[in-house]
């Protein structure tokens, strides 16, 4: 019976010679590879802490970038800045990555509104640019807060059918769907819509819109309250007409009463 060995797998070459202190250049043409995946693999063992931190000093005459590796002078390395290479520059500083409890921490901070990235940085030691991040990542969530948006067109809602009341019933524990928030949307600007015409009725101080009118006084010529109409109408027109302009308003009559005997 022969024991069959499992192949090594690119992956795990490219981590051996990193082990082995190969230069980038030479892992790349040894495995086939690109420089962006050896960095990559580098991160993650840096990170595992099976990779040692080196401080280095890079030279560059504005093509290429020379960096060396203190400690290490064999370790010479020649990068093209012109070619596009991410790093993992999380390793900059020696803080551990991030875990649930130091997440949970951070966006407690950012729900306080005295409290951002510095104070997360200073009080926690969170990296600078996951702070960073992590903030402009609430932000962009706060900003778009689908569960807020609905709890504050469903505020102030009464005299609602059963439908609408199911879903205002409904909205307090779960998402709606875009069709029931367009529901509420519609209901609210039924309700904007009749108080502003039993205003225009009652108040004859707010302008009408163009193309509705009503009853003048014709003492003080101020529309009348409890009448509008629309000029523009059949209807509309016949009740000018049949209207006039005789009519006292409640201000005007008593100033205008004949005496009797």
């Amino acid at each position: 019976m022969s024991n069959h060995t499992p192949p090594i797998t690119k992956r795990q070459r490219i981590r051996d010679l990193i082990l082995a202190k190969a230069k980038t250049k030479d892992i790349v043409d040894q495995v086939g590879t690109t420089r962006e995946y050896v960095y990559k693999e580098k991160g993650k063992l840096k990170q595992k802490g099976l990779l040692a931190t080196h401080q280095s000093l890079s030279i560059s005459d504005g093509q290429n970038e020379i960096t060396v590796v203190k400690g290490q002078p064999d370790l010479v390395e020649s990068v093209d800045r012109y070619r596009s290479v991410t790093l993992n520059r999380s390793n900059d500083y020696d803080i551990p990555p991030l875990n649930k409890k130091d997440l949970m921490l951070m966006y407690d901070d950012f729900e306080d509104a005295q409290k951002g990235p510095v104070y997360a940085i200073a009080k926690h030691g969170i990296h600078p640019e996951i702070s960073q991040k992590e903030f402009d990542r609430f932000v962009r969530m706060k900003a778009r807060d689908p569960f807020d948006l609905q709890q504050k067109l469903t505020a102030g809602i009464s005299n609602a059918s059963p439908n609408i009341q199911s879903l205002i019933n409904k909205s307090s524990s779960t998402l709606l769907t875009n069709d029931e928030i367009l529901s509420i949307v519609e209901h609210k600007m039924l309700n904007y819509a009749y108080l502003y015409l039993r205003q225009f009725l009652g108040n004859r101080a707010i302008p009408l819109p163009g193309g509705l009118y009503g009853v003048p006084c014709r003492v003080c010529h101020k529309r009348m309250p409890g009448l509008i109409y629309d000029i523009n109408s059949a209807i509309g027109g016949y009740a000018k007409i049949q209207l006039g302009t005789e009519h006292l308003c409640d201000d005007c009559l008593p100033k205008h009463i004949t005496p009797s005997g």
